[in-house]
């Protein structure tokens, strides 16, 4: 005999193949009264709704026979019953039990219902924290290509041909919808084929995401660029809207979804249709489960608490001493030359400023990679990387320390720290995981529900996993996270207010704790050292004694005068109440060689703090404070003066320094001849060489003097005093820095004074004219070295207050 869900009887108690039975609307399923001594399938049936035929309003055989197990809520005690495993659509189209396809549903390729699904089930999770990113798994044992039933696939191709990606909607019990991807075919009888699926979160392990650098980018942006259009998904209005700020590194899509995820607090769920969906989770009006859906049994696993939770946040930021480093580099023997070769960088951050040489092409390029063409070298400048740890305290917790850190998720910045750590130490503080078998209907992993727990006492958490074994009831081994209510979701900050005036500060309406970071007024630059003179040459002689004097080296620059530090930075996370106010006083930026006054705010104080060269990064408004200063540039060498050899040389130019490349000229050099005018000819007998032009700063020195007032000897002037003067260059003053104005950064060094220029050689042959001998007064003069510059005063101090609001 046949049944009803509805207890109404239906047929004979062998139904005869061929024959049609009509069945009402709200009939489910039926179950057969097993005739002594029928083993297998039973005919082919077909049952009608409201005696009108139609694709969707058909249920047809044969069906394989089941035996309910002892638990199954549907066995009927007063008859000795095989269920039919089976499925099918009403006139109106809505699913009912199990019902499988794999394809669009606008075209789909392949369709199997009642029990043309041998065996269905699979695994599905939920991240409850954000430790992993699993996916769904589905196993499917279908019925196809039985010539004998020919309509267990009346719709589509062969199903051995499928490709791998196909979509695949798994129905059950009409509400609960299943959405995965088709990843393999296995054929395991002749007209038994195994089907294995898995949810997008699958897809995306099989793919690369290139990665970015984000500055205040919406959540929805974010996922949309890693997802693409590999599937259909749902953001949250609450999360879509969500600023991200931070690096994603060249990895799977998987692995970046991950960490888009766990810096936000996000959780993937399901909605009703089965569509992917990412929110937070919610322990609002949970589902509760029966106790008669839930079969005892099972375990409930404690962690060891944790005691704090330390979260490293990152900032990257372009620095003013940024690293250049080599990318990619084809140019040895035998390389081959790049064709739109991608080249992802080997670096541990972003790359910006990216420059290729001698024959490659960059085509196209992001912050973690390139693609390029021809042969030769790309180089690009890494992001300066800040990193800090935030710390959160169970102060309730005993014995010996169990802290859980979390390092290297890039997405964690000053405006989502605090919460991650909230989060962290909340759920591995006090959440358990409850392993248990439920009867499930509409509920989904992810969702909160309240349940016995296997001891039978209540509990509220998350299903996290369920192991799923369907047939006309759904059953689950399911793992439930309880013990952890939700915290620390989204941003702790989306506001920061500068303050750089003298002010009373009043806590915003609905503000409960804020983030300061105060810096000091940044230290003076230290003044520039001054150049080194040189020494002269001065000599009187005669004409008949030999001299040669080598010509003097040109003095050292001076030292360039010592950055400033950046003022002392102090930042701390306080506990507030909407209309507190606070005393802000600025700090002072000091003079050259001083340092600043503190910046403070209440009680607090930027002198509690410490000055950081790269100084503190406002990523929300990509600002940067409290910086060191530059220092000075050395003092420009002064030039050596010329040699004596041949007929002289002019003297060095002075050595540049900075922006200035080179100092000032040398001068000329003299030579002083003996006329012979009884026999026609010259010789040389004196030289003198040039004297060295002065060194430079950040300006040019004087140039060196040439040989003056220096007469030459011949037959009508045989007696007399020769004189040789010059004068050998000065340096040049080096340049004074101006006051700074970024608020907390060090004054830069003042510039080394440029180093005077070195004076000329001197040299003479001994010589007389008919044993007449004459005098030289030689007189040369060194240069002078120039004062260096003062450094410059320091910026003013200023204060940051970050909070976010709570409603």
């Amino acid at each position: 005999m046949i049944y009803g869900l509805d207890g109404q009887e239906y047929g004979f108690d062998i139904p005869a193949p061929g024959h049609s039975y009509t069945v009402s609307a709200e009939t489910l399923f039926v179950v057969v009264e097993l005739a002594e001594g029928l083993e297998g399938y039973l005919g082919s049936i077909k049952f009608i709704y409201n005696e009108t035929p139609g694709p969707n309003t058909e249920w047809i055989g044969p069906f394989p026979l089941y035996q309910p197990p002892p638990d199954d809520p549907y066995a009927r005690e007063d008859v000795s019953s095989l269920r039919l495993v089976s499925q099918w659509t009403d006139d109106t189209g809505n699913a009912l039990r199990n019902y499988l396809q794999i394809g669009l549903d606008t075209a789909p390729t392949a369709i199997f219902v009642n029990s043309a699904i041998q065996e269905i089930g699979g695994v599905f999770s939920a991240d409850c924290i954000g430790d992993t990113l699993p996916w769904d798994e589905l196993t499917a044992t279908v019925q196809y290509g039985n010539p004998d039933a020919p309509n267990y696939n009346p719709y589509g191709p062969d199903i051995k041909a499928l490709p791998y990606g196909t979509p695949i909607k798994w129905v059950h019990d009409e509400t609960r919808v299943v959405r995965l991807y088709l990843t393999g075919v296995e054929r395991v009888a002749k007209y038994l084929y195994r089907v294995t699926a898995f949810s997008g979160v699958g897809l995306l392990a099989q793919v690369m995401h290139a990665g970015n650098l984000y500055n205040r980018t919406p959540f929805a942006d974010v996922a949309a660029e890693i997802i693409g259009t590999m599937f259909d998904y749902e953001v949250a209005q609450e999360l879509a809207d969500l600023e991200v700020i931070g690096w994603l590194p060249y990895d799977t899509a998987r692995a970046n979804l991950h960490r888009l995820l766990f810096e936000s607090g996000a959780a993937i769920r399901k909605s009703e249709d089965g569509l992917i969906r990412f929110g937070f989770l919610s322990e609002a009006e949970p589902t509760v489960v029966p106790d008669g859906r839930v079969v005892f049994g099972g375990s409930v696993d404690y962690m060891a608490p944790a005691t704090a939770a330390e979260i490293t946040e990152h900032t990257f930021f372009r620095g003013d001493f940024d690293e250049t480093v080599t990318l990619c580099d084809n140019t040895g023997q035998g390389a081959d030359a790049a064709d739109h070769s991608l080249v992802v960088f080997d670096v541990d951050g972003p790359v910006y400023d990216l420059a290729a040489s001698q024959g490659l092409t960059i085509n196209a390029s992001g912050v973690n990679h390139a693609i390029v063409t021809g042969v030769g070298v790309l180089t690009g400048k890494k992001y300066s990387h800040a990193m800090r740890v935030v710390s959160k305290i169970d102060t309730t917790a005993q014995g010996l320390d169990n802290v859980k850190r979390v390092t290297d998720n890039c997405l964690v910045s000053i405006l989502n720290s605090r919460n991650v750590a909230k989060r962290v130490l909340a759920y591995y503080s006090s959440a358990k995981t409850v392993r248990t078998r439920l009867l499930l209907k509409d509920e989904r992993t992810g969702d909160c529900i309240q349940f016995s727990d296997p001891y039978g006492e209540a509990t509220k958490g998350y299903l996290q996993e369920a192991g799923l074994s369907a047939s006309t009831a759904l059953f689950g081994d399911c793992e439930i996270i309880a013990g952890y209510k939700p915290t620390g979701q989204g941003n702790n900050i989306s506001t920061v207010e500068l303050l750089s005036e003298a002010q009373t500060w009043t806590v915003p309406a609905g503000v409960y704790e804020i983030t300061l970071v105060l810096i000091g007024g940044g230290n003076g630059g230290y003044n520039g050292g001054r150049g080194n003179s040189t020494y002269g040459l001065y000599l009187s002689h005669s004409s008949d004694v030999a001299q040669n004097y080598s010509p003097g080296k040109g003095g050292k620059g001076g030292a360039g005068g010592l950055r400033g530090m950046g003022g002392k930075i102090y930042r701390t996370t306080i506990s507030v109440t909407p209309g507190q106010t606070f005393v802000f006083t600025p700090g002072v930026g000091g003079d050259a060689g001083q340092e600043g006054t503190a910046t403070t705010f209440g009680s607090y104080s930027s002198a509690s703090g410490n000055s950081i060269e790269y100084g503190f990064v406002d990523i929300i408004n990509s600002a940067t404070y409290g910086k060191s200063g530059r220092d000075g540039v050395p003092g420009g060498k002064g030039g050596d003066g010329g040699q004596t050899t041949g007929t002289g040389e002019s003297g060095g130019r002075g050595e540049g320094s900075g922006a200035i490349t080179t100092g000032a000229s040398g001068g000329s050099s003299r030579v002083l001849y003996w006329d012979n005018p009884l026999y026609g000819t010259r010789s040389p007998q004196t030289t003198a060489g040039g004297m060295g032009g002065g060194g430079t700063g950040e300006a040019i020195g004087t140039r060196g003097g040439s040989i003056s007032s220096y007469d030459t000897w011949s037959e009508s002037s045989r007696h007399g005093t020769f004189t040789v003067r010059a004068n050998a260059g000065n340096g040049a003053a080096g340049a004074s820095k101006p006051e700074k104005t970024t608020f907390g950064e060090g004054g830069d060094g003042g510039d080394g004074g440029g180093g005077g220029g070195g004076v000329g050689g001197y040299y003479n042959k001994p010589w007389s004219f008919r044993g007449e001998t004459h005098s030289f007064d030689v007189r040369f003069t060194g240069g002078s070295g120039a004062d260096g510059g003062a450094g410059g005063k320091g910026g003013p101090g200023c204060g940051l207050v970050y909070y976010g609001t709570q409603t």
